[in-house]
């Protein structure tokens, strides 16, 4: 009788999150319509909520049939939008239909290949000019805010597709972080609710809206995962590299790294908490030190001056962000690249350390992912900037907790 009441909760759940996902992909279509200037899309929108819909019904009835059925939305929600999108870009123009870091990642690509230091060069003369930009010229034409991962990581897929093909989108290596990101969500729940972790990661409508246009939060939330997915599955060492190399590719990554080597003391004690440290910090400093060599002015002023405000061009405050507030309100710029600072030591650092604490006291994936999105959240809300893009990538890992295991139940999992 419990576990008939059990699997019957874990289909009403399941539907339940389809639905409301269906919902909330209706609330999209108006976006749509406003980027690719016609009314079809809001019907695509529609057609996918009725299949989520439908497929909210017949969960449970096949228990075989279900990954299959939430494959095949994944396939229809993300992959064909992003397929459909790369052909209005290759027929028109390199900068439109694509978001703009996906521009700067391929022609940081062409300049790497070509001999020349990404975060020299400026952007104004290739595709990136092209993209639109609401706030006038857009500072990301002269800086590449993100790590050298940003640009390694995805060298090798260009290579081969632009070699083989003379053409190369940024959204085919995005799409393969998309699997690996709802991989590692089915991976690391437990047997009885991976496909509930699938679907919270898979199909959350606010996050694959921005991955279809090209954002790169995908990439760190595909490493991120997929760690997650190869610590349930005993590979810790694999974990920690893959944690390390998200390191290596945007700064928010950083919290999940501490995070994680808090979780691995108290799971395995110290001597797993340092092994993690050390292949963390190596695949972080192998991608990341030879740039700060070749140009560490430069390295420092995209990576670091632009994020608070003190580079010559920097990307203006704004969203929901705290500094944003004070901008809107008249705040000079210097008081408010002062105040990023302050708020992140008084308030960002206080929140990371008491989280890696309880983290250390009480392990868990689910509470290392909610733990995570906490310690985001708070650092994008005391940075210059904090858009809606940012608040998809900080919600997807708190609703995916609900379905990763605690694993306080598992001795074989604690020290």
């Amino acid at each position: 009788m419990t576990e008939e009441l059990a699997e019957a909760f874990r289909r009403r759940t399941l539907r339940l999150l389809l639905t409301g996902f269906a919902g909330a992909g209706v609330a999209f279509a108006p976006s749509w319509v406003r980027i690719l200037e016609g009314t079809w899309p809001a019907w695509v929108m529609v057609g996918h909520a009725l299949a989520m819909a439908v497929a909210a019904v017949a969960v449970g009835r096949r228990p075989r049939i279900e990954t299959r059925a939430i494959a095949v939305l994944c396939c229809c929600a993300v992959f064909l939008p992003t397929a459909f999108l790369m052909g209005l870009r290759a027929a028109s123009s390199p900068g439109l239909y694509i978001h703009d870091s996906a521009v700067q990642s391929e022609e940081a690509m062409r300049f790497l290949l070509a001999g020349k230091n990404p975060y020299v060069e400026s952007y104004a003369q290739g595709p990136m000019a092209q993209v639109p930009f609401w706030g006038g010229k857009n500072p990301a034409l002269e800086h590449v805010v993100y790590y050298p991962g940003s640009f390694l990581l995805s060298l090798p897929v260009f290579a081969v597709v632009n070699g083989l093909t003379g053409w190369y989108d940024h959204r085919l290596f995005l799409l393969i972080c998309y699997g690996a990101m709802v991989w590692g969500g089915w991976r690391a729940a437990d047997r009885g609710w991976r496909a509930h972790a699938a679907v919270a990661v898979g199909l959350n409508p606010a996050f694959n809206f921005y991955l279809i246009q090209g954002a790169n939060d995908v990439v760190v939330c595909g490493l991120l995962l997929a760690s997650m997915g190869l610590a349930a599955a005993r590979r810790p060492a694999l974990s920690a590299l893959l944690v390390g190399l998200a390191a290596a590719f945007k700064q928010t990554a950083w919290f999940f790294g501490v995070l994680a080597v808090a979780d691995a003391f108290g799971r395995r004690g110290l001597r797993a908490a340092l092994a993690a440290s050390l292949v963390m910090a190596a695949s972080m400093l192998a991608l990341t030190l030879p740039f700060v060599a070749w140009d560490r002015a430069a390295f420092f002023d995209d990576t670091y001056a632009y994020l608070t405000g003190s580079a010559k061009e920097s990307y203006p405050a704004s969203g929901l962000s705290v500094a944003s507030l004070f901008a809107a309100a008249g705040v000079s710029a210097e008081t408010t690249r002062r105040l990023f600072s302050v708020l992140q030591l008084g308030v960002v650092l206080p929140v990371l350390l008491l989280c890696a604490w309880r983290q250390a006291r009480m392990p868990g994936r689910d509470r290392l992912a909610w733990r995570f999105g906490l310690v985001v959240g708070a650092s994008f809300v005391c940075a210059r900037y904090f858009n809606a893009s940012h608040l998809a990538f900080v919600s997807l890992f708190p609703i995916a907790s609900f379905f990763l295991p605690s694993n306080a139940d598992d001795p074989s999992e604690l020290k």
